[in-house]
């Protein structure tokens, strides 16, 4: 009986094997004939198709093809928002254009690459925080790593988010507000008030994810629109302000475009790098000297505005600007002086028996 079962059971395992041939030669002739037939989309099996609800955006289209045409339009609006922040920054900064030529004035070329620059901008990181949120970098183009600055990487990555997303937002608010809006709009004290509110909240929120990483850099990077919620408070609403102090929209785009350029250029930077187009030594060369030269022109501005009382301020934002022109100013005197004082007790020092 045992001979007549191994025997019954190699019969068995036969047919299957035979079977399972058959299959796949059957699934190979189809294959073949569909290619050689007037149709000439591949051959796709029902398994190979994944139609399910997460898969689709809106229950339409599938999400790999709407992340494709958002990330081309980041790449668009990301790279024209570099190109024209340099463009604004350095006719604002020489006075090429005047003080009277704003995103407001609504006429000339001048005024229309301002307000691209603030449009690209806007339509760049809100791309950002809508659909790429969680693939912002969580590292920092430092020689440290991350772990010596006693941070991880979730809080490397919030302060990236705050510095370059979040900031870039709250950067095009108040100008895209004072050049869109009509007059009545804008002397509302109703939506005024929104829109302080807004910016401070949006000031907050840059200040939340930057904390743990580096609290000062909330001073360049948040607080100048506190300064600029509070003196619409002030004045009671955006058209009183602006009445009172004509020339803050030149002094406000001046200051977005400087932002705008350093994070745009990071980011770009961060991008390629993430791509294998560029080295991480390349990066850090020259986002260091990128980020050093332009924060050392801003700087001397800035002491020009000093010098000049900050005839376009209001109250509110004047600690702001001060604190502007006394951190690099501090710094510089801590690296001239600072390192010279600690190697002279350095040497002084008698070593201890």
């Amino acid at each position: 009986s045992y001979s007549i079962t191994m025997q019954t059971n190699t019969m068995q395992s036969m047919q299957r094997n035979q079977q399972s041939a058959a299959d796949v030669i059957i699934v190979h002739d189809k294959k073949e004939e569909h290619r050689h037939c007037d149709d000439p989309s591949p051959f796709v099996e029902d398994e190979d198709i994944d139609t399910s609800a997460t898969e689709l955006f809106m229950g339409l289209i599938h999400r790999r093809y709407v992340k494709s045409m958002v990330g081309a339009i980041h790449g668009v609006s990301s790279v024209g928002a570099l190109v024209l922040g340099h463009v604004v920054f350095f006719a604002k900064l020489t006075g090429l254009w005047g003080q009277e030529v704003t995103a407001a004035t609504g006429t000339g070329w001048a005024s229309t690459l301002i307000f691209s620059m603030f449009v690209c901008n806007l339509v760049s990181s809100g791309i950002v925080a809508l659909f790429f949120w969680n693939k912002v970098q969580s590292w920092k183009a430092g020689t440290t790593p991350t772990k010596d600055l006693g941070i991880s990487a979730r809080q490397m990555q919030n302060a990236n988010r705050g510095r370059g997303v979040v900031t870039l937002i709250l950067h095009s608010v108040y100008p895209l507000a004072v050049t869109t809006l009509p007059t009545h709009v804008l002397n509302d004290g109703s939506f005024s008030a929104a829109l302080a509110v807004l910016m401070l909240g949006l000031a907050a929120h840059v200040y939340i994810l930057l904390k743990d990483y580096f609290k000062p850099l909330f001073m360049i990077f948040g607080a100048f629109h506190v300064g600029l919620a509070a003196s619409i408070a002030r004045y009671g609403s955006v058209g009183a302000l602006s009445a009172a102090h004509p020339d803050l929209l030149d002094y406000v785009e001046l200051d977005s475009a400087y932002i705008i350029l350093l994070v745009q250029h990071g980011f770009l930077l961060y991008y390629l790098h993430s791509r294998r187009l560029i080295t991480k030594d390349f990066l850090r060369k020259h986002a260091r000297q990128h980020h050093l030269a332009f924060v050392s022109i801003f700087g001397v501005r800035n002491v020009v505005r000093a010098w000049h009382g900050w005839p376009a301020l209001p109250a509110p934002m004047i600690p702001q600007a001060a604190s502007l022109v006394a951190f690099p100013l501090l710094s510089l005197a801590y690296l001239i002086f600072g390192k010279s004082v600690m190697y002279f007790f350095l040497r002084t020092k008698k070593p201890s028996s």
